[in-house]
């Protein structure tokens, strides 16, 4: 859920174009209506919203990698410490860049187009993408270290963190990069593009 800032206003002029964009006028059905109070939502506490929203879609991507891996028994630390680490770092990482690369092209002057497109899709791939996927191997390992701590009562070591830390990134960070822009830059382009 990766939403750009905007720099229109907040408040009922802003949910009223929100909401006449999503569909026009006021909702009559239940899921209508509930998306109209998600897009609410979102103008009126953006950040606790994409946190909700983070918590919620991490969760259950987890319930479901769980069930396609075929775990004998649902893991519910590696359920609690994915959604921390994407409710606490993930959700307020994207939001400065996505606010930075808004920021970068309004400085630069960039107009609506393909020209504005690729350097905001040069900037989120080149730039934001290691950056977070770095940050995301430290914040889950050390989340997995306190949850560790706090279920098992045994002491926190930052330094078998730091080794951690070190091994994952040794083995996954390059291939992890290579993935990320496998999947993402189309879907970026197109959300930059467009969305």
């Amino acid at each position: 859920f990766q939403s750009q800032p905007t720099s229109q206003p907040r408040g009922p002029r802003r949910t009223s174009s929100l909401l006449a964009a999503a569909g026009g006028e006021a909702p009559t059905n239940f899921v209508s209506k509930q998306w109209a109070t998600y897009l609410r939502m979102l103008e009126e506490k953006p950040m606790l919203t994409k946190m909700a929203t983070s918590a919620v879609l991490s969760g259950t991507g987890d319930v479901i990698a769980q069930a396609i891996e075929g775990s004998s028994g649902f893991a519910l630390r590696r359920f609690l410490t994915l959604i921390s680490v994407n409710v606490l770092y993930i959700v307020p990482i994207l939001t400065a860049f996505y606010a930075a690369n808004e920021a970068l092209s309004n400085r630069l002057k960039l107009a609506a187009g393909w020209k504005r497109t690729g350097v905001q899709l040069a900037f989120d791939q080149l730039l934001n993408a290691p950056i977070v996927i770095c940050g995301f191997f430290c914040s889950f390992q050390l989340a997995t270290a306190v949850s560790e701590s706090l279920a098992t009562g045994a002491p926190f070591a930052l330094g078998a963190i730091g080794q951690a830390i070190r091994s994952q990134l040794k083995a996954s960070y390059v291939s992890t990069v290579i993935s990320n822009w496998k999947i993402w830059v189309l879907p970026q382009l197109i959300n930059f593009a467009f969305v």
